[in-house]
């Protein structure tokens, strides 16, 4: 039988084994989910105008980082305290598309600081702030739309000190592609504030589906102004209504619609693919007539096979002359260019 003593002993050595068992298990845990801090860079970003008229942030690459956060903070005129958020969307370091939608007309001053976001989704820290950058006059979103004639008319806000303006136009295609491209409005005597653009492959614009537009303040004497925020998108039209004259794209064919003249006994349809070099390329449907009877009441039409033209992205113009037997009376065109689709 054991003495009290040796019970005492027993149950020490049991107490002092639990103890180890814990601290041991304790040890083992830890071990198992280290503290690892994240990754991080010391150098700030910078912020610069680039010559495209677009503000960069550009920042050293982080190790690790899968994409990136971007804040920018600023004050605004009244002087309350705004801040932006904009997260990347590919593993670039260097972002480039900062308009009005990402600092307000009323913020003046900005900086900006960097974060990694890791392919797991957990954030680095914060990297030290960018020197204060202050922002160039943002120009005001313009408004498109076409005239009945076809053409493209771009309209905006006259902006002090504005020698001349930009505009700058993205069109998409049936496929989905897009196309770029820039047009330099005005002098420096008369600035302009609208333009009129015509559609078609090697004219002003090329010969899209849908198409927006932007513009920008170019001054020969101070900052040129922050591409404004894109237009409403709008389709191309497929019809013009140039005097008198209805030039419009079916299905399959171009149907030309014009005036009747009281003292004609003929009319003459032309119908010409062109280029907008000046150079007309005569199609297989060029020259084409269509007779009536004059008196007869109503609108003429003539019809043309759009498979007589070169490919979709042909263009053609229009030009009426209507006869007194072999007088010409007058002549109607040659109408702006349709482009076919």
């Amino acid at each position: 039988m054991k003495t009290n003593a040796q019970l005492k002993l027993f149950c020490a050595i049991v107490v002092l084994a639990c103890a180890v068992g814990s601290i041991a298990s304790t040890v083992t845990t830890s071990a198992q989910s280290p503290e690892i801090p994240p990754e991080s860079t010391e150098e700030a970003p910078t912020i610069r105008l680039r010559a495209s008229g677009w503000i960069g942030v550009n920042w050293d690459e982080i190790t690790g980082a899968e994409y990136y956060q971007i804040q920018l903070q600023g004050t605004r005129t009244d002087g309350s305290a705004w801040e932006q958020t904009i997260r990347t969307t590919k593993k670039y370091h260097s972002y480039g598309f900062i308009t009005r939608r990402h600092a307000p007309a009323n913020v003046l001053q900005v900086t900006a600081r960097v974060a990694a976001i890791r392919s797991d989704g957990s954030t680095g820290v914060w990297s030290a702030t960018s020197a204060l950058f202050t922002l160039p006059p943002w120009s005001i979103r313009p408004t498109v739309s076409f005239a009945d004639s076809g053409m493209l008319s771009v309209q905006w806000t006259a902006e002090a000190g504005a020698d001349r303006y930009e505009v700058w136009f993205r069109g998409t295609y049936a496929d989905g592609s897009t196309a770029d491209f820039k047009q330099s409005v005005g002098t420096t005597d008369a600035p302009a504030i609208s333009q009129t653009f015509e559609i078609g492959t090697g004219c002003d614009v090329p010969s899209v589906d849908k198409i927006r537009a932007r513009v920008r303040a170019i001054r020969d004497s101070g900052t040129d102004s922050i591409w404004s925020s894109g237009s409403v998108w709008q389709q191309v039209p497929r019809k013009i209504v140039s005097a008198g004259v209805t030039v419009e794209e079916a299905v399959g064919r171009i149907e030309v619609t014009f005036p009747p003249h009281a003292d004609a006994t003929r009319y003459t349809v032309q119908l010409q693919e062109e280029t907008c070099a000046g150079a007309n390329i005569p199609g297989t449907g060029a020259a084409q007539q269509a007779a009536a009877v004059s008196g007869d009441p109503g609108l003429r039409e003539a019809f043309f096979e759009v498979a007589s033209f070169n490919a979709a992205t042909a263009k053609v113009t229009v030009r009426i002359e209507r006869y007194n037997n072999n007088a010409l009376l007058d002549r109607l065109g040659w109408t702006p260019r349709l482009v076919l689709k």
